[in-house]
C-alpha cells in the first residue's frame, strides 16, 4: 500500500535524477522522507539536500532549490519549502469538496 511518505519519496527521488550535479553521482542517491516533529514546518521533510551538498561541496539551500524546481507535486502537496540549512519541507494538500 502506498502512503503519503512513499509517494513523496518517489517524487523526490525522480527530481534528484533531474538535477545534473546529482545525476552524475554513482550510484544515484535515494532520498528519505520523514514526518516532522513540529507541524509548523509541514507534514514531512527530507534532509537530502544537506547530505548531497556536503558530497558535492555546494550550498545546501541552493541545492534544495534546484531539487524543488524539478519536483512535480502540484496535485499532491503544496509547493515544497526550504527551511533552515537546507531541509525540504512538504505540506500535504487536501482537495476541497464542493
Amino acid at each position: 500500500m502506498e502512503t503519503f511518505s512513499s509517494i513523496l519519496e518517489e517524487m523526490l527521488n525522480t527530481a534528484l535524477g533531474k538535477v545534473s550535479t546529482i545525476a552524475q553521482l554513482t550510484p544515484l542517491p535515494r532520498a528519505g522522507i520523514e514526518r516532522v516533529q513540529n507541524t509548523q514546518f509541514g507534514d514531512y521533510q527530507s534532509n537530502i539536500a544537506m547530505v548531497l551538498a556536503k558530497k558535492l561541496k555546494t550550498n545546501p539551500r541552493e541545492l534544495a532549490g534546484e531539487i524543488i524546481d524539478r519536483m512535480e507535486v502540484e496535485d499532491f502537496c503544496d509547493p515544497p519549502e526550504i527551511a533552515g540549512p537546507g531541509f525540504i519541507n512538504f505540506r500535504i494538500s487536501m482537495p476541497t469538496l464542493e
